[in-house]
């Protein structure tokens, strides 16, 4: 069984890890599906709680049905990601992967409902909060893994949970939220996210100190955001993440195949454009393990889609990020 406060080996030595040695009542994070938040038509079929299947009658969209985990993602850890393995795309593979806000209704695909985004592997689309989905990524079936995760600026606005939904007789998938390796890279991603963010701490407390020190020859005070007057003001990198014009981000990653996986994303600055071509067929560059290869790798403008949204209101101004693998 899993330990409430498991760290997933690429969050090891992160702010995440730091913030829960400091506290007395740690930050648990998602670790399997949740049984009593769950649609009917949806089935745990294993002591780890980590597979579920489709129950229902799988006539339509009105049997759809979605399960969420047992936790939602702190806002505290910064960068937070986890992988569905499709056992059986069943009759239609009408399957979804997203993240979702408590409560939101389960007879519902993850997308459709408010508070809700999703990846569909029957037609490949993205659904943010409606029915309708625009052109996303290719689509997922048996055997193949497909990733969501996401790195945030600031906290989030509300608690936002992992969830899968199905809806054709004979689905079925098995979730790995870190116990075990993931297809996608995600440990180099998370170098480079965490390095930018220390970068920026480093910064911005040269700034404040230079500000500090002009104010103190001039006699001026310095007035944080939260009103208390100090010269030497320094930031918590685990809230302050550089990533995608510093705003709340989303990340969707249909990685391929459990054997394939040797693509890694990377963090995109990108104008206010709403949207990039998509090419899903880029080798993109696998960064060095000592991460320092951060600034040229900031420099790399991935060809995948970029879709920026208002529509969530815990992601505004949010990106979607689909990246591939190649399937050998």
């Amino acid at each position: 069984m899993t330990s409430k406060y498991f760290i997933p080996k690429y969050l090891r030595n992160s702010p995440i890890e730091e913030y829960n040695k400091k506290k007395l009542t740690p930050l648990p994070l998602p670790a399997h599906w949740n049984a009593t938040d769950s649609a009917s038509y949806i089935t745990i079929t294993d002591d780890a709680k980590l597979s579920v299947e489709y129950s229902g009658p799988g006539r339509n969209w009105i049997d759809a049905a979605s399960i969420r985990s047992n936790r939602f993602i702190p806002s505290e850890v910064g960068l937070y990601y986890f992988e569905m393995t499709i056992t059986n795309c069943g009759q239609r593979g009408c399957i979804g992967i997203g993240l979702s806000k408590p409560g939101t209704r389960l007879n519902r695909m993850p997308g459709w409902e408010r508070d809700t985004i999703g990846y569909h592997g029957d037609d490949g689309y993205l659904y943010c909060e409606r029915g309708t989905g625009i052109k996303f990524g290719p689509l997922y079936t048996t055997d193949e893994t497909v990733g969501c995760g996401t790195a945030c600026k600031n906290k989030f606005d509300g608690e936002m949970i992992p969830m899968c939904g199905m809806e054709s007789s004979n689905e079925s998938v098995i979730a790995n939220f870190g116990e075990k390796p993931f297809v996608f890279d995600i440990e180099n991603y998370a170098k480079i996210i965490f390095a930018r963010a220390k970068q920026r701490e480093k910064e911005e407390k040269e700034k404040t100190a230079v500000q500090a020190e002009v104010a103190t020859n001039e006699g001026i005070e310095i007035v944080t955001e939260s009103g208390d007057i100090t010269t030497n003001v320094t930031r918590n990198i685990i809230t302050d993440v550089n990533v995608i014009q510093q705003t709340d981000t989303t990340t969707v990653l249909p990685t391929g195949n459990i054997n394939s996986a040797n693509i890694i994303a990377q963090p995109l600055d990108f104008t206010n454009e709403n949207t990039l071509d998509i090419n899903f067929n880029t080798d993109l560059p696998v960064i060095n393990d000592d991460a320092t290869n951060v600034n040229n790798a900031n420099d790399e403008i991935l060809d995948t889609n970029i879709i920026q949204t208002d529509s969530l209101d815990s992601y505004v101004n949010s990106a979607i990020v689909p990246i591939t693998s190649t399937i050998s």
